[in-house]
């Protein structure tokens, strides 16, 4: 049985479907009918002659066909809106990374810099202070080689 709710949510794609299917409906019949199955089906069953049961089945053929087309309009408007909310995350991620790769940049640059001067404030503190480093770690790792 068709729902008549359904008929009428759906009246405007199922009026051109019946023009095309019963072309000797007149827009005024139809707008006589308008939603209401029974009046619908009855004047479809005049003017046709078709039965009952093939009226029905083509009416609920046209529903099904446009919920599911509306069905998949709404499934394409959730999946841009996902995308669209995805890419703006990704885009936000893009941005916090870029900061945070420009800091430790620039920690880093600092870093140097301030190593630079003391090298050059006391150059044989530096050298002395390299040298002492390099010997214990050649020593740690003749140490780890003998293992």
């Amino acid at each position: 049985m068709v729902n008549e709710q359904t008929v009428r949510g759906d009246w405007n794609q199922i009026k051109g479907e019946m023009r095309n299917q019963w072309g000797q409906l007149t827009d005024d019949e139809l707008d006589q009918a308008r939603g209401n199955v029974e009046k619908l089906i009855g004047i479809i069953q005049r003017k046709t002659g078709e039965a009952r049961e093939a009226i029905e089945q083509k009416l609920s053929q046209w529903i099904d066909e446009e919920s599911l087309r509306q069905a998949m309009e709404t499934a394409r408007q959730r999946t841009a809106a996902a995308v669209e909310a995805v890419t703006h995350q990704a885009e936000q991620i893009g941005e916090k990374v870029r900061e945070g790769v420009e800091t430790v940049s620039d920690q880093a640059r600092a870093g140097y810099i301030q190593l630079e001067r003391g090298v050059r404030r006391r150059p044989m503190q530096s050298v002395a202070t390299s040298f002492g480093i390099g010997v214990v770690v050649g020593v740690i790792t003749g140490l780890l080689l003998r293992r």
